[in-house]
């Protein structure tokens, strides 16, 4: 596929729709920032940076809630094998990432931006760049609290 068909492709895709880069399901359960029902039952964000500040949160309450150490167990979680080739999926998160997919990793911002920027790439091809990660790791966790 050519750069140009990829660019054009992501920007029609249901994540780029709506603004939700991890395309995570909508659940009046969760009140997120920015956030409603959006299309096929998925979160519509007002910004791509509050989807991602979503995905982190998800993934901080994946470890603090579940005890969820790994990519594996991460991924098995936020795409169950029900709904996707999940090892696909922990496989290319792992190579993108650097990380191994059943180490547990550090919860930390270098991890976290390799680990949200794989997902976001398989979700929905979208390249989340380092500032607007920056900006939603800030509104998730402001200095520092609840990070782990």
């Amino acid at each position: 596929m050519q750069v140009s068909a990829f660019r054009t492709a992501t920007q029609n895709s249901l994540g780029a729709r709506n603004k939700n880069p991890l395309n995570i399901r909508y659940s009046s359960a969760n009140n997120w920032l920015g956030g409603s029902r959006g299309e096929r039952d998925f979160v519509r964000f007002t910004t791509r940076t509050l989807g991602i500040r979503a995905g982190l949160i998800l993934l901080r309450n994946y470890r603090r809630n579940h005890g969820i150490m790994t990519i594996s167990g991460t991924i098995n979680r936020f795409a169950p094998p029900n709904e996707n080739n999940t090892q696909s999926y922990i496989s290319f998160v792992a190579s993108q990432s650097g990380l191994n997919a059943n180490n547990p990793f550090e919860f930390n911002q270098l991890n976290l931006y390799r680990i949200v920027r794989a997902m976001c790439l398989k979700e929905s091809g979208y390249y989340m760049s380092t500032s607007e990660f920056l900006n939603a790791w800030d509104l998730a966790f402001p200095t520092g609290a609840g990070v782990s």
